[in-house]
């Protein structure tokens, strides 16, 4: 069966308590599609806290989703896509909170981390593109959108140097 890759980010509140925002982008040919990308942002009655600060959300901005609406769009995203991820804390909220299994996931981080023997030290997205010369809207960093496109740009990169990819797989 063939797959899409969809590069996949989301942003929390402190502890990983609440989804806030969801960004995503397809990566096609070894090529990122920016026209496919997306972001969401999830409503709350109460205040989200100084989260909306940190990753630039204001409601004006665009329309707001509820957590299960957010939930659902996960869901359908992670149906015969393989997502490309930055590191597994994403991949740890759609187990533990939308209940997830047998979703197929590209660890970013992991595949840097082999390619360039690194383990130690800031492995931060904004760090690693740093690194690798990657200047994409830096100065948006927690933009879930501008963090997916990163990531698939990263991901693009390591592909075209040569490194391969594992798919793994939530149980």
């Amino acid at each position: 069966m063939d797959y899409n890759y969809v590069a996949l980010d989301l942003e929390f509140t402190n502890n990983l308590e609440k989804l806030v925002a969801i960004g995503y982008v397809y990566v096609e040919n070894c090529e990122v599609k920016l026209s496919t990308g997306k972001l969401y942002i999830i409503c709350y009655e109460e205040d989200i806290g100084r989260s909306s600060i940190i990753h630039r959300i204001t409601r004006t901005l665009i329309r707001c989703i509820s957590i299960n609406e957010a939930h659902e769009l996960l869901r359908k995203l992670c149906s015969n896509n393989v997502l490309i991820v930055y590191s597994d804390v994403d991949i740890k909220y759609l187990v533990s909170k939308v209940a997830l299994k047998n979703v197929k996931y590209i660890d970013v981080l992991k595949m840097w981390s082999r390619t360039r023997n690194i383990v130690e030290g800031d492995l931060s997205l904004m760090s690693v593109l740093r690194r690798e010369c990657i200047n994409f809207l830096l100065d948006f960093s927690h933009n879930p959108l501008v963090d997916a496109i990163n990531t698939a740009i990263l991901y693009v990169k390591l592909v075209k140097e040569g490194a391969k990819p594992i798919i793994e797989v939530i149980q």
